[in-house]
């Protein structure tokens, strides 16, 4: 994985060169430099860079407007962006290719981290959906046909927040791909153990609202099992449930890990339709994107859920409460501690906290918080009050 080029588009070219030279390089990566206010697109054409570190300051335009120039033109591109704001900026951040935000100061540990996380991504995507594409004898034309829609489709699942839309989108490119008459994605009901139909295209709706099928005893629950794609085609009437029958049809795992979740299948009812191989590779690309999107949107709402948690807890507690990062920006200020110090809590997310606090005790003791943590100390208001500051690390 170490080779791949990273290009930098920082503010300081200082801390550019930096980066580069003391982390990029020792680690095997190639860079490209951007000076600040260059127009980012030639450079990623020219150098064909899959991953790009963004300053979130580096145009003087929106940044998030740059992001969606960028997401519509290079969909597989992936954004490292600096942001003095994460929380704001992650929900807009997530909806245009970028796929991870760091805290000025930059350290070089997360950033390489962040790029190792990418590589793994990509490497995934190139093994499972690129590769298998390029091996095919699919016509000129068709592939390029195949490689627009995956791309479509991908795009969709680093940038939608939408599950329903990115599921949909990938079943209706599996039908479009493989000129199929019907497509379905079905989920595995854990309690139940039935398969349900989650997204489809051209199904009857009553059809899908009471579909269920067991899986010790049909073709779907065979690839549930096996972890393996299944192709049938014009080899007689094949059941896939009571008084449903197809002539040919094509399912493909949706794996997490070591896990099968579900399946992605397309279908033809008459005898005229087929499926070859390559179709089946197409499928199992978009059955590997479905399910990308699926646990994106599972860790999604996890974090939002721990985050909610952590925000009703610091938010209740009686205590005024600061917390802070490494570059002593204000990840979160409780009401209690925005009114001991008269500050604005919405305006205080992302902002240094000496920008915010005037008090020298208070500051001192956050300034020192790294090397040392007091027990306790006390802090005097101007006002006359006076509280007991702890600090926690």
């Amino acid at each position: 994985m170490a080779g791949t080029l990273v290009l930098l588009a920082l503010t300081d070219s200082h801390v550019a060169k930096l980066v580069a030279q003391g982390a990029l390089m020792p680690a095997g990566y190639r860079h490209v430099i951007a000076k600040a206010g260059t127009d980012l697109a030639p450079l990623i054409e020219k150098h064909a860079a899959p991953i790009l570190v963004l300053d979130a300051n580096f145009e003087k335009t929106d940044t998030f407007a740059l992001l969606e120039r960028l997401h519509r033109r290079y969909p597989l591109l992936r954004v490292i962006l600096l942001s003095h704001r994460p929380a704001e900026d992650a929900l807009r951040g997530l909806r245009l290719g970028v796929y991870e935000i760091l805290q000025p100061p930059l350290h070089t540990s997360a950033l390489l981290l962040a790029i190792k996380r990418v590589q793994e991504e990509r490497l995934l995507l190139e093994q499972k959906v690129i590769r298998p594409i390029r091996q095919d004898t699919l016509s000129l034309q068709q592939r390029a046909q195949a490689f627009q829609k995956l791309a479509e489709v991908a795009q969709m699942v680093t940038s939608s927040l939408s599950l329903d839309q990115v599921l949909k989108a990938a079943v209706d490119a599996a039908v479009l791909l493989t000129e199929a008459q019907e497509g379905s994605l079905l989920l595995l009901d854990e309690q139940s153990g039935e398969l349900y139909v989650r997204a489809e295209r051209n199904l009857d709706d009553r059809f899908t609202k009471t579909f269920r099928l067991r899986v010790d005893d049909s073709l779907a629950g065979k690839v549930l099992a096996t972890g393996k794609p299944l192709l049938v085609s014009r080899q007689g009437p094949q059941k896939i449930k009571t008084a449903y029958l197809v002539q040919s049809l094509i399912y493909a795992p949706l794996s997490i890990g070591e896990k099968v979740i579900g399946v992605l299948g397309v279908d033809h009812q008459t005898q005229a339709g087929e499926f070859t191989r390559e179709h089946l590779t197409l499928v199992s690309a978009l059955a590997n994107f479905a399910a990308i999107a699926i646990e994106n949107a599972r860790l999604y709402a996890e974090t939002e859920t721990e985050r909610d948690k952590l925000n009703t807890i610091l938010t209740s507690v009686r205590d005024g409460v600061v917390v802070v990062d490494d570059g002593k920006r204000v990840i979160f200020i409780n009401a209690m501690a925005a009114e001991i110090f008269n500050v604005d809590r919405q305006e205080a997310e992302g902002t240094p906290i000496g920008r915010l606090v005037s008090h020298d005790d208070f500051l001192s003791l956050v300034e020192n918080a790294s090397q040392q943590l007091p027990d306790r100390e006390e802090i005097h208001l101007p006002d006359g009050r006076f509280f007991s500051v702890q600090g926690a690390s």
